[in-house]
């Protein structure tokens, strides 16, 4: 599919809803390719934008001359931007030498900035043909230079709530083929995002905060999850349990909590932004699993639910870096022991991603230090493999390593547990199933979009009377449905095993490994090698 409107593009591919400018679709059927390249699959990418592995002033220097060169060949400048560079540079200045550096340039990723050259018109930059043109020249450059994808939160549609209207897809367009868009006679993939067929919705619940009376061991294991971030909700504003505003070198992890600002309400409908809510609702998850745990949130992504790998890349290098340096420095309250991810992309070459990539070489750094990371198989109904959800290793042949921790790819079950639900991803990179259907779960009580109650009245001498109104979230709970919420059901479980072996106060690497390990076993049933 080829447009050049933005508007068309986005609703046809789940493109986040800005100018068209900076996300590009790659459409197989029109993309250019190095000699001998294999087709590529359809991704979303960054258009101006180049990652290269590794910190500027190290790993990435000869790959950036080289890109350099490319790009004044194509008429474009590349350039590492003065705050990229500062960035960089406090990175390097934490981590100066041993371990740590080596850390942070095997998961450090460098953005280029691509931008025309002289004044005459001409096309703008695009980041696919800068690739093409550099694997032309050295085809191992794929090694360590790649796109900057545009991950999502896995969702199966969102707002507006309305019966009948187009219901808007995640994750953006996949395999050379469009997205189920909701229609009369669509996918039954899409009943899932209305309410009462499992789409957000509020509800009320009765139940009081399980945390009370959880166990406290005497470190509480603790998961971190990059999302929309944790909005407000009387079960978790100044909860001990929630660790927020967390640092590396004096830099942020993650940035503002969009679940907590007006981001959550878009366009000049006032409706729910899809992804408003999701942090929250996963916290809910994670407390009702495991209630002794402390929640790290990252607010990474945007209240629609959009993130760009680097940024996501990012994030998660500062995370494992202060992890790493909180294990060897004995700074336990800087360790953390689950990452829970119900995020994704599909990338333009899966099948080399799954075993080298940008993110693949940072998840497996986590787990040889002892994190166990769960990543959520994807809402599309499709056996192509969302990645993270991808690293698993295959169930037909596994290929555990017992040195680290494996990532356990997650996939939903419908409320009886018996039938995976429709919208749910599979394959064998699903590594277990878990329950991700009309979900009960907390949704910060400062939701209350602009749909009303469909009929209300007042009559003489009684109470006010109305039905329900599909987006006010003040009760604080709600029900929703997708992979995203069954990779938090399983983080649970593996945290609630974590809590109840012990010896948590023990986080060297190798102890952790094996503390992972053990959790996994009792969880997904795989043994270690």
């Amino acid at each position: 599919m080829s447009t050049d409107d933005p508007i068309s593009q986005a609703r046809a591919t789940g493109l986040p809803r800005d100018d068209g400018r900076r996300w590009q679709l790659l459409d197989p059927a029109t993309a250019v390719r190095a000699p001998g390249a294999p087709e590529p699959r359809a991704t979303v990418y960054e258009r101006s934008t180049v990652l290269v592995g590794g910190l500027p002033g190290g790993r990435a220097s000869a790959r950036l001359s080289q890109i350099t060169e490319v790009a004044e060949q194509m008429g474009w400048s590349a350039t590492v931007l003065e705050d990229e560079r500062a960035l960089a540079g406090r990175v390097a200045e934490a981590t100066a030498q041993g371990e740590l550096r080596e850390l942070a340039e095997d998961t450090w990723v460098t953005r280029v900035q691509l931008a025309p050259a002289g004044r005459a018109p001409q096309a703008p930059p695009d980041a696919w043909h800068l690739l093409q043109q550099l694997l032309a020249r050295d085809a191992k450059a794929s090694a360590d230079v790649g796109l900057d994808h545009l991950v999502r939160a896995c969702e199966i549609g969102g707002v507006p709530f309305w019966v009948g209207h187009p219901v808007w897809v995640g994750h953006p367009f996949w395999g050379g083929h469009p997205f189920w868009l909701g229609h009369g006679g669509g996918s039954p993939v899409t009943t899932y995002a209305q309410p009462g067929m499992g789409g957000r919705s509020p509800v009320a619940v009765v139940a009081g905060d399980p945390s009370r009376h959880a166990p406290r061991p005497d470190r509480p294991p603790v998961v971190a999850g990059p999302d929309p971030g944790l909005g407000a909700h009387p079960g978790y504003d100044g909860h001990p349990g929630v660790i927020r505003g967390v640092t590396y070198a004096g830099l942020p992890i993650g940035g503002d909590e969009a679940d907590q600002g007006d981001g959550a309400v878009e366009g000049l409908d006032g409706t729910l932004a899809p992804l408003a809510g999701h942090g929250t609702f996963i916290a809910g998850l994670l407390r009702q699993g495991a209630p002794a745990a402390s929640i790290l949130p990252l607010g990474v992504m945007d209240a629609g639910g959009s993130v760009s790998e680097s940024d996501l890349l990012r994030a998660l290098a500062l995370l494992l870096l202060r992890h790493v340096d909180g294990q060897r420095g004995g700074r336990p309250d800087e360790v953390i022991d689950v990452l829970s991810l119900s995020l994704g992309y599909y990338h333009e070459t899966p099948q080399d991603a799954i075993t080298t990539s940008f993110l693949r070489v940072l998840l497996d750094r986590y787990g040889a230090h002892g994190v166990v990371v769960v990543a959520a198989a994807g809402n599309d109904a499709t056996t192509e493999p969302l990645l993270p959800a991808g690293f698993a290793a295959d169930r037909d042949a596994p290929d555990h390593v017992g040195h680290r921790v494996p990532l356990v790819s997650v996939g939903a079950l419908n409320p009886p547990g018996d039938t995976a639900a429709f919208f749910s991803n599979d394959g064998s990179r699903v590594s277990c199933w878990r329950p991700g259907a009309a979900l009960v779960s907390t949704l910060p009580t400062s939701f209350e979009g602009a749909g009303q109650e469909g009929a209300e009245t007042v009559p003489t001498g009684f109470h006010p009377r109305g039905t329900i109104d599909l987006d006010d979230f003040t009760s604080g709970f709600g029900i929703w449905s997708g992979t995203s919420f069954a990779a938090p059901v399983l983080a649970a479980e593996v945290l609630a095993h974590l809590t109840g072996a012990g010896d948590l106060a023990d986080t060297d690497p190798d102890a952790m490994v094996a503390r992972g390990w053990d959790a996994v076993r009792a969880v997904v049933r795989w043994e270690r090698p």
